[in-house]
């Protein structure tokens, strides 16, 4: 999906710092998106992509109008079309969107147990469950160089800052104390 792209181009931007060709490309999103909405404003998709979009454009405003529609529309569909495995999962995207997460997993469940031969609902229950039952999400995974190779990068400090060691410390009291060569947690 080519709106998919321009809005991960777009944070690709936003992240180098090229605040004009973030606004460049966000904008050509919106557009795309728009001609879309001007077509079919009935679909839940659209609405969600244009949620997505303004998001990223940081138009909070936008997306909750479209956040609701998408809402709407998903109510209508699963109220119209109980046994649609299609409904459902769309529906659920549209929870996500909205941070309901428990209801989206309903949702996802639904449209697993309606069609049970579909990857994509499949893929949706089983991420969702899995959001459900860890919701810690990895922030940075630091990996710890052997002390060697500290030679070849002489400007790098010798000491971790302090804020490091305190986010390995909470990692270590949530997961335990596991090294990589103790075989009971292979």
């Amino acid at each position: 999906d080519r709106v998919y792209i321009l809005r991960k181009t777009a944070a690709c931007h936003r992240e180098l710092g090229q605040d004009d060709l973030f606004a460049e490309t966000v904008a050509k999103a919106i557009d795309i998106d728009l001609d879309k909405y001007a077509e079919e404003p009935w679909r839940a998709s659209v609405n969600q992509s244009l949620v997505r979009s303004y998001r990223l454009a940081g138009n909070d405003a936008r997306a909750e109008l479209h956040l609701e529609e998408a809402l709407h529309i998903g109510i209508t569909r699963i109220t119209e079309h109980p046994d649609s495995a299609s409904a459902a999962y769309s529906y659920g995207r549209t929870l996500q969107l909205a941070g309901r997460h428990e209801e989206a997993f309903e949702q996802f469940s639904r449209a697993y147990d309606i069609d049970r031969t579909s990857s994509r609902y499949r893929r949706a229950y089983f991420a969702a469950r899995a959001r459900l039952q860890n919701p810690f999400q990895a922030i940075e995974v630091i990996d710890h160089a052997p002390r060697a190779t500290r030679l070849f990068h002489p400007t790098l400090p010798l000491a971790k800052p302090p804020e490091i060691l305190a986010r390995v410390h909470v990692v270590a009291a949530q997961l335990g104390d596991v090294e990589c060569n103790d075989l009971e947690t292979l």
